[in-house]
């Protein structure tokens, strides 16, 4: 069982650093490139909405913000930060350890959230946004937040039940 632990850890660790090593590239492209991508991901999403009946208009440009902002930002963080929760999940059953990790990876996301919007003052035709790093950070936050819950109640089932429970 240990072998399956390793190889899980190992496999969503290189998912997650992979992650975040796609978040800053994709921060590092000039804004006609952005928008290129955004666009064909639109129209991606539109074009499969038609298949369950809804009409999106992909030129749109609320449209385009509103992709943008959920699929580009907040999306992306959080997949990241699901991976980031199946590490420390992954992780010996260790719980300095775990809570070491859960900082550490909280952290280095945030840091992620952040510095990709102030690459963007060197990206040409692009710009910082505050908006865009509180966004990432919520999507990133939403994974960390629901496992932060588990983790106290499971801490207050075990003091109530009288014994440690293993996760």
């Amino acid at each position: 069982m240990k072998i399956f632990r390793r190889i899980g850890l190992a496999i969503t660790l290189i998912i997650y650093f992979g992650l975040c090593a796609l978040i800053v590239y994709l921060s590092c492209a000039n804004g006609v490139t952005s928008t290129a991508q955004s666009n064909v991901i639109t129209e991606i999403i539109a074009e499969s909405l038609t298949y369950i009946n809804v009409t999106i208009d992909p030129t749109s440009s609320e449209v385009k913000h509103l992709v943008r902002k959920l699929i580009g930002h907040f999306g992306l963080f959080l997949v990241t930060g699901v991976f980031g929760i199946f590490s420390i999940i992954l992780l010996r059953r260790n719980r300095r350890i775990k809570t070491f990790s859960f900082i550490a990876l909280y952290i280095f996301g945030a840091f992620i959230a952040i510095i990709t919007e102030v690459i963007q003052m060197v990206s040409e035709g692009r710009g910082p946004s505050a908006n865009d790093s509180m966004i990432n950070l919520s999507g990133y936050s939403i994974p960390f937040v629901i496992y932060l819950i588990y983790m106290i109640y499971i801490h207050y089932k075990e003091k109530k039940e009288g014994y440690l429970l293993e996760l």
